[in-house]
Parts: C-alpha cells; structure tokens; sequence
C-alpha cells in the first residue's frame, strides 16, 4: 500500500508506473522509509486485489484519526434530520433583469430550477445544499485531475474501492503538507 500511496502522491494512479519507482530504487525506498523493493506491476495488482475490502474500517479509522491528529477542520454539509418523507418537489426561481455586464434586459431570464427530495429539511435547505454541491464537484474535480484518477486502475470493483480509499488518504496527506 506505501507503495501505491506514493504513486497517488506523485498522480500516477496506476500499478505500470511503479516501474518509474522502480528505475530509482534506492532514493525511493529511502525516501519512503522501505526496507524492501517494490513489486513489479502485476504483482502490486496481485497484492491489491488480494487486500480488497478487507482494510477499509482501518484505513477509514486512519484517515479520521490522521485529521483528528492535525487538527483539521472539515466542513460537513448540514442536512438536518435524517426523516425519510414523502417526496416532494422543491423550486426556485431566479429572475434576472441584467445581463452579468450591466445591459438591461426588455424580457426578464427566468430560470426554474425544480428539486425531488425525500429529505426531511426545510426548502430554504435543499436550495443551499443544492448551491453547496459546487463544493463537492471541486473536492472530486481535484481528485481526478490533480492526483490523475481519471480511470481507476483495476477491473475489479474491490480493488478499485480501495484505490479510491487510498487516493483519499494521499489527498489528505497532501492537503496537510500544503496547509
């Protein structure tokens, strides 16, 4: 797993670029703290779906306690109550007279924006959960271009779920370093 945490950590989510690693073994095992030498390609694809699902309550109680540990400060979004409802349908509508650069419209811009919810919330709470999805499309546009997990590596569904949960904790240890 260090090894693959280090690919993810230089964006290179796939297990054929452990041969770059490979080609500089020595600054790499020092600089990653290893005894040994890395696996080939096929072998960490080996290792990896051997692992599976098996260490997901560590990694995620690793993950927590390393946020914990430094004290970093999430930002949940708030839902409120978790009381299933009957669905119902939320609107908002926007009206604008203006274009962004000042010039005044003859005929308003409506926009309807129309939600299907279940959530046991206020309306005024699915609109700003709605407009804070934003954020969450940032935190995964991050993810997938800047740590190069575009496509997941394997063709197996466990294997790729622990990649993802790894990708977290080297996005995490990144984050850190930068703050």
């Amino acid at each position: 797993m260090a090894t693959f945490i280090a690919l993810l950590r230089m964006g290179k989510p796939d297990f054929e670029y452990v041969r770059e690693l490979q080609n500089d073994a020595a600054y790499y095992q020092n600089a990653l703290h290893l005894d040994k030498g890395f696996p080939s390609s096929a072998k960490l694809c080996q290792r990896m779906d051997e692992i599976e699902n098996k260490l997901r309550v560590p990694l995620l109680d690793f993950n927590t306690d390393l946020l914990r540990k430094n004290e970093a400060q999430p930002t949940p979004l708030k839902i409120g109550e978790e009381n299933v409802i009957c669905n119902r349908i939320v609107c908002e509508m926007t009206e604008r007279t203006s274009k962004a650069d000042g010039q005044s419209l003859l005929i308003p811009d409506v926009q309807i924006n129309v939600f299907w919810t279940n959530i046991g919330v206020s309306d005024e709470d699915i609109i700003a959960l709605y407009h804070a999805h934003g954020e969450c499309e940032q935190f995964h546009s991050e993810i997938k271009t800047d740590m190069g997990v575009e496509r997941l590596p394997s063709g197996k569904f466990d294997t790729n779920e622990l990649v993802l949960e790894l990708t977290v904790l080297a996005y995490n240890f990144l984050r850190m370093i930068g703050q």
